[in-house]
């Protein structure tokens, strides 16, 4: 016990201490300075937070990993976590942090300990980890104060929204309403419901319905991700609403210039006249060259609908052409002048 005793005693020139400094390993009675994992599990939380770990890092903003990345906590004047790269620094403020979430996975031939980071533009940050215990440390200290401070707010409410469902009403057509979204938004915690919500879509050119969703979704601070969903669900009613509106349209224009159809419109005994081919002839061009217009470019469905129109205008070109040639034949043959033929 004296040999024992004797091994921990600090020599003379530097002083007696009470207690030992963090880092100092006396197992086996020998006292000796401890490094990595070991001497951060020595410390207090928060002294373990500032002095940081290191991790490999990468971002949605930039996917490419980036290995001996150095993230540390900073708790004045407010709460960030600093990330330290070696080529520059960046800082996530936890007031803007939405989620923390821990990730685990195999990559290759290990096993990755991440955790991921959620902010409320929609970017995210992803820290991996050397061991589960590093990871679980950073996830259990700062992670109830984040879900505290991002989620619910008892004064201000969540602070954002996602949506929970969506009913869609197309009203008659005597409303200026083109389109009706009933949605249920749930906050992002899963707390707090609103129930019918209304977004109201008029009939109004593209960029004015970007702004009228825009607007919806600032108004009930829905998560930027959802308004990129709700944009594109608009829009693709919408478009669906065009072609189906034109559509029935265009078919109507086209079936009107059947030669068969303008004979009809002859009065009895009214000489067809010479120029009615040509007129339907051009009429149906004029068609043809406005439909990728009417229905819209964008859309598989508004292509395919083109192709079968131009389709059908060729295929009455065609028809016209024969009922000329019949018109032409029965008028030689016909004992009555002026008579136009019936078909």
């Amino acid at each position: 016990q004296a040999a024992i005793s004797a091994q921990v005693i600090s020599p003379p020139s530097a002083g007696r201490k009470r207690g030992r400094p963090a880092g100092t390993d006396l197992r086996g009675g020998r006292a000796r300075e401890v490094s990595g994992p070991m001497a951060a599990a020595t410390l207090r939380p928060d002294a373990r937070l500032r002095q940081g770990s290191m991790v490999a890092y990468r971002s949605s903003k930039d996917v490419k990993k980036v290995d001996g990345v150095h993230i540390h906590y900073v708790p004045v004047p407010r709460p960030i976590i600093t990330i330290d790269t070696g080529r520059g620094k960046q800082n996530i403020l936890l007031g803007n942090i939405e989620r923390m979430r821990p990730r685990d996975y195999i990559e290759g031939n290990s096993f990755v300990w991440g955790l991921v980071i959620s902010m409320a533009g929609g970017m995210q940050h992803s820290f991996v980890f050397d061991t589960q215990i590093d990871r679980d440390f950073w996830e259990d200290q700062l992670g109830p104060d984040i879900r505290r401070r991002a989620t619910h707010d008892v004064k201000q409410g969540p602070a954002h929204w996602a949506v929970k469902s969506v009913q869609i009403i197309e009203p008659s057509g005597q409303s200026d309403v083109a389109l009706l979204l009933k949605m249920d938004l749930v906050a992002v915690d899963g707390i707090e419901e609103k129930p019918g919500r209304d977004l109201a879509i008029y009939e109004e050119p593209p960029q004015q319905v970007k702004e009228t969703v825009v607007r919806f979704v600032r108004a009930e601070k829905l998560l930027p991700t959802e308004g990129t969903s709700l944009y594109r669900l608009v829009k693709s009613l919408r478009q669906r609403q065009v072609v189906l509106r034109e559509t029935q349209k265009l078919i109507y224009d086209i079936q009107s210039q059947h030669l068969g159809e303008r004979y009809q419109g002859l009065a009895d005994g009214q000489e067809v006249p010479d120029s009615l081919a040509g007129e339907a002839s051009e009429a149906l061009g004029q068609i043809e060259r406005s439909i990728a217009h009417r229905l819209g470019a964008s859309g598989v469905g508004a292509q395919f609908v083109q192709k079968v129109l131009t389709r059908n205008i060729e295929k009455l070109k065609m028809i016209n052409d024969m009922l000329k040639k019949l018109e032409a034949s029965q008028r030689k043959t016909t004992p009555r002048p002026g008579m136009s033929p019936r078909f």
